[in-house]
């Protein structure tokens, strides 16, 4: 065997590994999903999407609008509808990521962001009740993006849907409006590589600021509902389970006021401990690729001011393993588009001995939806599964 040869065998097997693990999260997701339809629907990865706003005016209903109108038109459950646009969504979006992976300028090392339980996949395998929610829409559109730089027939029609995909995800839930400065970041990155004009790119900025500040707007007019029955009715009447109403319906009841308040008397000292944890622990991931690149310290920087936009969820809502996910993942696909365009270059090859255990430590902890850490991750899903 030449020395050529025995050199790369680290690498193989670090993507073998690292490959392995996140099919394996993504067909548990997928899996969930099925799960999620056997019983009749679950209150927030499905109850959130069905917030419709037939009976009356109240924030996040678009999308749940479009999946009554769907369903009615095919004469089918607004849940199998949910469901399908799920499935068909998430499945685009990892399909995308894998076109990615094989680009030559995403080096294997980028697998220390990808498999981090911060990012999207290992986020949603380890907690499925935070799994599948709106910003799947959001992480579409800028995969979309990344994606534009690969093949220039593509890249226009890519960039368009992205647009498409950003708006959607806006208009149906007023947190995918904070993703708007890395959505614009890494527009304005792709916009040289995929030859958009100036003009274009405007447009497209402005009608995605507009569809931003539009659903934020909207939601502080209309923030609550007095009886979540004018929401659920119109679920029920179509034959869905009363309990699909028991979860990000019923949240709706409570309005900011009553948010901040369930925030302040969750937020102890044990939750605030397993913050810095899980940012810590996933910091150490996200700095050890910085710190291969040509520009470590504007990355670093990067990675700092993507987070400040999301800093109102940590006061506004308990989910605060999502809202750290939202800032991992917006800083992921920022460096995805980075590498696709040339303007970031891993230069220096990976450590062995410091990555291995950086991946490995990955699959024993996990980021959950409200505990920002928890001892448990991808390979408790796995035992599980297996015996």
């Amino acid at each position: 065997m030449k020395l050529t040869e025995v050199k790369k065998w680290p690498a193989l097997s670090l993507s073998a590994f690292s490959t392995g693990f996140f099919s394996f999260a993504v067909l548990y997701s997928c899996y969930k999903l099925f799960v999620n339809y056997r019983n009749g629907g679950n209150m927030w990865k499905q109850g959130d999407w069905l917030i419709n706003s037939e009976m009356q005016p109240i924030r996040r209903a678009f999308m749940g609008d479009i999946i009554l109108a769907i369903s009615d038109a095919l004469s089918t459950s607004p849940l199998l509808v949910t469901i399908m646009i799920q499935t068909i969504v998430f499945l685009t979006l990892v399909c995308l990521l894998f076109i990615l992976l094989r680009q030559k300028e995403v080096r294997p090392a980028i697998w220390v962001i990808l498999i981090s339980p911060a990012f999207f996949v290992f986020f949603w395998a380890s907690d499925q009740q935070g799994s599948m929610r709106k910003e799947l829409f959001i992480y579409l559109a800028l995969a979309c993006l990344a994606t534009s730089g690969v093949r220039q027939s593509l890249s226009r029609p890519l960039i368009v849907a992205s647009l498409i995909l950003f708006v959607l995800g806006a208009l149906s839930h007023e947190a995918m409006a904070l993703f708007f400065p890395a959505y614009v970041f890494c527009f304005v990155v792709m916009a040289h590589p995929a030859k958009i004009s100036p003009l274009f790119m405007g447009i497209a900025i402005l009608i995605a600021l507009v569809a931003s500040t539009g659903t934020i707007y909207f939601s502080i007019q209309h923030p609550s509902v007095s009886d979540i029955q004018d929401i659920c009715l119109p679920l029920t009447s179509r034959g869905l389970d009363p309990s699909i109403c028991e979860g990000a319906i019923d949240w709706l009841q409570k309005d900011v006021e009553s948010s901040r308040e369930i925030v302040r008397e969750v937020a102890t000292t044990d939750r605030i401990v397993k913050l810095i944890a899980g940012y810590a622990l996933s910091a150490i991931a996200m700095t050890y690729f910085i710190g291969r690149t040509n520009m470590p310290y504007k990355l670093f920087a990067l990675y700092v001011l993507a987070g400040l936009p999301f800093i109102p969820l940590f006061v506004l809502g308990i989910d605060w393993g999502r809202w750290l996910n939202f800032h991992f993942t917006s800083v992921a696909f920022i460096v995805l588009c980075l590498l696709v365009s040339g303007h970031l270059k891993i230069e220096r090859p990976p450590a062995y001995i410091y990555l291995a255990p950086i991946l490995l430590s990955s699959i024993f902890w996990s980021v959950g939806h409200i505990d920002p850490f928890l001892f448990s991750g991808i390979l408790d899903r796995a035992f599980t599964i297996i015996f």
